[in-house]
């Protein structure tokens, strides 16, 4: 009884508090609309409150996204057209300059002072647009205004001969640094991008035509330093893409232009120290390890790399070296990788750069059967790197080099056979059924869940391949005996063909269901049922038209035998009772 009553209690209190907040919602209404209403006067408190109304006008928001980011109407409306502004002013101002300087208007000192003048004028007036809150427009006018600076310190040197290449040279650097300072401090890449590319185009803009290699690669290795200092402060990895593209356009240019035979210590030593310090670049940056903006700066260092060096040993007659040069680099990729500087997804693009790197090598060091065989044992070794490191990326590529090599072995190889059984065509048929089997127990070893169809296509795979290399003997050892005899020789020999067909597809079945009983796996008694059911009807088909007597005889007795054989194996118990079975893949328990 006592707890109905404070339950009426409750309830009776809740609908007093709900009567309660109704009739105050009523009130504040009523206030409301008496305070907005003509000829009402406010009340004391509210009149001698300060106003905070002003008069200025609210800022319009910018345009977002459902996630916050501006849309693509406002990146295109304030950021893209403001860039492309600033490019079309700068040209406008180029136009307007050339033809006020082909009517003589202005003289060349007076021309690159001017231009000195207005570079400058552009990056201070730029600040004032920055204080005011126009950062997009601001950045564009600094851009604008460096652009302006750089062309006026070309113009100086190249076209009016005003100062010393030495000191137009110094002067443009002295720009770059500026702008690097100022992109710190705005923190703006915007800015950054637009000092590394005067800074890259600053060869090109002062040439005079003659070959120093020395001064080229000290100031490209300067800028590239640079690069990685702005890095250790700012995540600015398009940065360091650029400097990449920037560093090997100067070195390809160079080559194309001035490089002879007795440069190529200079150019090797160079391409080799640029080379290690976009290798290394990720580790002095402050940018995430496992960025995937990285993935440019590591694929295309090692491509640029590799085929610059390829092409100073190609110039002096060593055909064989690039693969040296690749197998090394590909060697270094590989420490990195398994390195515990690296992790994440750098160090997927090092191991996956690695196996580029070799994949490449092999071809080209190597000849005929050597190819496939590298290509084979290198895809083994790869997916057991993988798996002993869990680097699923690895072990895929190593899946890629098995593949190439099963279809170089297929497609491309050719043999010639002048030993049964031991010859070269065996031996590379055994490296390919060994590196399969490998791949497949390391697979069903290992802790990854791969597909269930993976395990069961390398074993068929493997398993095709001895079936198919048993089958070429044989067809081999016919065309041998065939050659030079007699047509009654040649009909006898079609006949013994036939019949060793037959023998050897019962005998290969016979291995496969044994080893199926033996790891007890369904996948390789599967395998055994359909060459079994190849040869029934091969006998029953074929070799009732086509073999002698005596060949038809022992050819359906071994059959019989066989098929009886089988049926006496599936019907003991012994090799499955109480075990489980397995179709996944050899020695799977």
């Amino acid at each position: 009884m006592t707890d109905n009553k404070n339950y009426d209690r409750l309830e009776e209190a809740i609908a007093s508090l709900a009567e309660r907040v109704s009739r105050l919602e009523k009130d504040g209404q009523l206030a409301e609309r008496r305070s907005t209403a003509p000829g009402h006067a406010p009340n004391r408190d509210s009149a001698d409150a300060p106003s905070k109304v002003t008069n200025t006008a609210p800022i319009p928001a910018i345009p977002t996204s459902p996630s916050g980011t501006p849309d693509l109407e406002s990146r295109i409306g304030g950021s893209w057209l403001n860039r492309a502004g600033a490019v079309a002013i700068l040209f406008g101002v180029s136009y307007f300059l050339k033809y006020a300087f082909d009517n003589a208007w202005i003289g060349p000192r007076a021309r690159v002072i001017l231009g000195l003048l207005a570079g400058l004028g552009l990056v201070f007036a730029s600040e004032q647009v920055r204080r005011r809150g126009r950062e997009e427009f601001s950045y564009s006018l600094k851009a604008l205004g460096f652009g302006v600076l750089y062309l006026s310190i070309w113009a100086s040197s190249q076209l009016y001969s005003l100062v010393a290449p030495g000191t137009a040279f110094a002067g443009m650097i002295l720009v770059t640094t500026c702008a690097v300072g100022m992109a710190l401090v705005l923190d703006s890449q915007l800015l950054a991008g637009m000092a590394a590319l005067g800074g890259f185009l600053t060869p090109l803009l002062l040439s005079t035509g003659e070959n120093n290699a020395v001064r080229l690669f000290a100031y490209t290795a300067f800028l590239d330093l640079g690069v990685i200092a702005l890095l250790r402060y700012r995540a600015w990895n398009r940065i360091a893409i650029g400097a990449v593209a920037g560093t090997f356009w100067l070195m390809f240019s160079w080559h194309q232009r001035f490089y002879s035979s007795n440069q190529f210590a200079t150019a090797i030593v160079v391409a080799s120290l640029f080379f290690a310090l976009f290798v290394l670049l990720p580790l002095l940056s402050i940018a995430a390890r496992n960025s995937r903006s990285l993935a440019p700066v590591v694929l295309g260092n090692a491509v640029l790399s590799f085929l610059f060096m390829s092409s100073l040993l190609n110039d002096i007659g060593h055909k064989r070296a690039p693969a040296l040069i690749a197998l090394a680099m590909s060697t270094l990729y590989f420490v990195l990788a398994y390195s515990k500087k690296f992790g994440g997804a750098l160090a997927s693009y090092y191991s996956a750069q690695a196996v580029v790197l070799l994949s490449l090598a092999i071809p080209i060091g190597l000849d005929a059967q050597w190819i496939t065989w590298a290509w084979l044992v290198e895809g083994a070794a790869l997916i057991w790197v993988g798996n002993n490191f869990n680097a699923r990326v690895t072990a895929w590529l190593g899946g890629i080099a098995l593949a190439l090599g099963v279809f170089r072995l297929l497609a491309v190889d050719s043999f010639t056979i002048t030993h049964l059984v031991f010859n070269e065509r065996m031996l590379t048929y055994a490296i390919a059924v060994g590196a399969l089997a490998v791949a497949a127990r390391i697979l069903w070893a290992s802790r990854w869940k791969v597909g269930t169809w993976v395990i069961p296509f390398v074993v068929v795979c493997a398993t095709t391949l001895a079936f198919l290399a048993c089958n070429l003997e044989i067809q081999d050892f016919w065309k041998q005996e065939q050659a030079g005899a007699s047509l009654l020789q040649a009909q006898n020999l079609r006949v013994i063909r036939g019949f060793a067909y037959s023998a050897l597809w019962i005998g290969f079945g016979g291995v496969l269901i044994g080893i199926g009983f033996w790891k007890r796996s369904r996948l390789f008694r599967w395998q055994a049922l359909a060459l079994i059911t190849l040869t029934v009807l091969k006998v029953f088909l074929y070799d009732t038209m086509s073999l002698d007597r005596g060949y038809r005889i022992v050819s359906f007795i071994l059959l019989g035998v066989f098929l009886l054989a089988i049926s006496v194996l599936y019907q003991w118990e012994w090799p499955w009772r109480g075990r489980r079975e397995s179709f996944r893949g050899a020695g799977q328990h």
